[in-house]
């Protein structure tokens, strides 16, 4: 199959012949330059889409998830966290992040952005409750993830959903 790689390179190439500006396009094309072990070439590539479709969540998107196909999860984060700078939006890609730190099994990192997500809505506790607690089980240092969001609790005292998760933490731990 990887002898279709140039192929495919030639294909996208005539179509962002008819569509420049698209960064879709870019992304993929990318895409088939690291797929011919052209690193380098397609972080170029993969950058020249970010700065033409920068002001586009989906350019980040779609970056991103091509870099996580291959494993390459340290340059997705990036992306994604690019992405929120960029646009301006501090709680965008949030579940994205949460769910790639929690791969790595950064739990304080992904319990941080499950926190960024009850900025979006306190409605949200439930969902973020049991994601911690499913972390708390696979934690090797629990009382990181506790300290984690006990930081959250100093920043923002009122916040009384940080409490309820907290509060079903200890329940969970007994």
């Amino acid at each position: 199959q990887a002898k279709m790689y140039p192929q495919l390179e030639n294909l996208i190439r005539d179509e962002l012949a008819k569509r420049p500006q698209n960064p879709v396009l870019l992304s993929e094309l990318g895409e088939a330059r690291f797929l011919q072990n052209d690193e380098a070439g397609a972080d170029s590539i993969w950058r020249q889409a970010l700065e033409l479709g920068r002001n586009d969540e989906m350019t980040y998107r779609f970056i991103a998830d091509a870099k996580l196909r291959y494993g390459l999860y340290d340059a997705a984060i990036e992306v994604y966290l690019q992405g929120r700078r960029t646009l301006g939006r501090g709680t965008l890609f949030s579940l994205e992040l949460a769910n790639i730190y929690e791969a790595q099994r950064d739990y304080v990192q992904a319990v941080d952005e499950y926190m960024v997500q009850l900025s979006e809505g306190p409605e949200r506790v439930g969902f973020v409750s049991t994601k911690i607690r499913g972390l708390i089980e696979d934690a090797d240092d629990r009382d990181l993830i506790i300290k984690a969001i006990n930081t959250r609790l100093k920043e923002s005292p009122g916040r009384t959903e940080l409490y309820e998760i907290l509060g079903d933490i200890y329940i969970k731990l007994g």
